[in-house]
């Protein structure tokens, strides 16, 4: 028997704390593995990016840290996720030169320089474990320009390919960084775009264990058709000590979820907690007041001041007409005596930003599109359900600044004109867009903005950009 310890989508959650303030919380990686009596530790990727801990470290390009926590914590393989190309092919090297080994069969490593592996062998008490991963293709969309030297090829053809490598294995197990397109109780089709495939993989070829990741979704230990397979929640809320036991005639999977109980430290790198608590704590201004985040649905019903003022801020340093800009799922806003974890952990996206040039039309169609988000039902609204399965995508709501429009919830399409300083827009006049990189690539639906020319653009992340104005300015304009 093999027991197996899964995690993945872990964001840099490794201490006792969330970073919305400085107290010690039972969460974290490190109070969860601290129990965990495991012969196999996997990671199943998404590492160097989504928490104040993660920001701070990519500010100083520190990326091996990550590496070095895994490996104290006793990890022998680590898979890797669309947010471990973030910060392009250096920042990647940085965190594999020590972390576990990594394994990844659908990326080529045009320099020859990284320490990545497409799949690993693994001999425990007689048998064999063929072990692969591959990672969600979309990063060839999300992070475009983080890939220099780097190629990510199709995952389902990557995997294929692997299979037949280790079908002679005893036990075969493909790690996935990407999810389901189905719902796994009904078999109910979810989405097409192909940004999650885990079903096909599933159905299609013949791995015994297809562990996803990416959605965050939990989703227990379950068999779909010939294989076993799990998801685990993001930011080591949940992970799985799997059983694994091969006979000669029989394959028994069986899997616990683990959660944290305690709190626990790691000696070593609790200079590192202190040294972010005390830069997020750095005071930045005073505002004129509190700018607090409403629940998902009245904002996007009703409009947002922290939004608004998000979108001028930006503004500010671009020629630009429109501004959009979208909360991820889980914000605390910003506080009159504004610090560092204040702006971090209300803009949590390693987002760059584009001026692009966006006909009337098109910004309709997007904005129609984005509306999508609010469904009325009798005379109640209610969030779309798609936003929240198979996967929570508050982000992909939108708030956008600089033009007005009524909604009407009857009515398709829901907005028929756009105005700008009180005037109606015609559909073939053009408008200057500030789009982050994100929204740019296409991502949530929005194809109609992959496309548009691109007439300006910022090294500096939209943290970077909302801190230095906050030191300058506060909340003025």
């Amino acid at each position: 028997m093999m027991k197996l310890f899964y995690t993945s989508d872990v964001h840099g959650s490794y201490f006792a704390t969330d970073y919305t303030s400085r107290d010690s919380l039972p969460t974290g990686l490190i109070s969860m593995i601290r129990n965990v009596n495991a012969d196999v530790k996997i990671d199943g990727g998404d590492t160097l990016q989504g928490n104040a801990l993660s920001y701070f470290l990519a500010e100083r390009s520190d990326f091996a840290v990550h590496g070095k926590i895994f490996t104290a914590l006793g990890y022998d393989y680590i898979a890797l996720g669309n947010h471990d190309f973030n910060f392009g092919y250096d920042g990647l090297k940085a965190f594999l030169s020590t972390a576990p080994q990594a394994i990844c069969a659908n990326l080529v490593d045009q320099r020859g320089e990284l320490s990545v592996a497409p799949y690993v062998i693994v001999h425990h008490q007689g048998c064999t474990y063929g072990i692969t991963s591959v990672v969600t293709d979309w990063v060839t969309i999300w992070d475009k320009d983080n890939l220099e030297g780097l190629t990510i090829t199709d995952p389902f053809e990557a995997a294929k390919a692997m299979h037949a490598k280790l079908s002679r294995c005893d036990v075969t197990l493909l790690i996935y960084h990407g999810g389901y397109e189905r719902d796994l109780a009904t078999d109910t089709l979810l989405e097409t775009t192909g940004e999650n495939i885990g079903c096909q993989l599933i159905d299609e070829l013949d791995y015994d264990m297809v562990l996803t990741a990416h959605q965050h979704q939990f989703t227990p230990g379950q068999w779909r058709n010939h294989s076993f397979t799990l998801q685990n929640q993001a930011n080591a809320q949940s992970a799985f000590l799997i059983d694994i036991n091969r006979s000669q005639d029989d394959l028994a999977i069986d899997s616990t979820p683990c959660t944290v109980q305690g709190i626990a430290t790691l000696p070593s790198f609790d200079g590192l907690n202190d040294q972010v608590q005390n830069y997020l704590d750095q005071p930045l201004a005073t505002l004129s007041r509190d700018y607090l985040p409403e629940d998902h649905l009245t904002m996007a019903l009703h409009g947002s001041d922290l939004a608004n003022l998000i979108n001028k801020i930006l503004l500010t340093y671009f020629d630009a007409d429109v501004s959009l800009v979208a909360f991820a799922n889980d914000i605390t806003g910003l506080k009159r005596d504004l610090t560092i974890r204040d702006v971090l952990n209300t803009y949590k996206f390693t987002n760059l930003l584009e001026v692009v040039t966006i006909d009337v039309a098109t910004l309709k169609a997007a904005i129609n599109h984005n509306i999508d988000y609010v469904l009325k039902d009798g005379d109640h609204f209610k969030i779309n359900p798609k936003y929240v399965l198979p996967k929570v995508e508050h982000y992909n709501f939108d708030f956008f600044y600089g033009v007005d429009y009524t909604v009407n919830y009857d009515a398709t399409p829901r907005v028929s004109t756009l105005y700008k300083d009180g005037r109606p827009l015609d559909d073939k006049d053009t408008l200057r867009l500030l789009i982050n990189s994100y929204r740019k690539s296409g991502a949530g639906g929005f194809s109609m903005y992959t496309d548009l020319p691109v007439v300006a653009t910022s090294d500096k992340d939209v943290v970077e950009l909302l801190i230095n104005y906050f030191k300058q300015h506060g909340d003025t304009f």
